[in-house]
């Protein structure tokens, strides 16, 4: 759901776990670049 919120578009292969985690991790980024989280401490 995430990554269609952030891509406006479904996740393709979904529940492949190699897929999964790059799914996760342009999420993560995305959120980054939007600044909704924020690692630098």
């Amino acid at each position: 759901e995430l990554h269609e919120k952030l891509f406006d578009k479904p996740m393709q292969q979904a529940h492949n776990a190699l897929v999964d985690v790059r799914a996760c991790m342009k999420c993560y980024f995305e959120l980054e670049k939007r600044g909704i989280i924020d690692t630098r401490h």
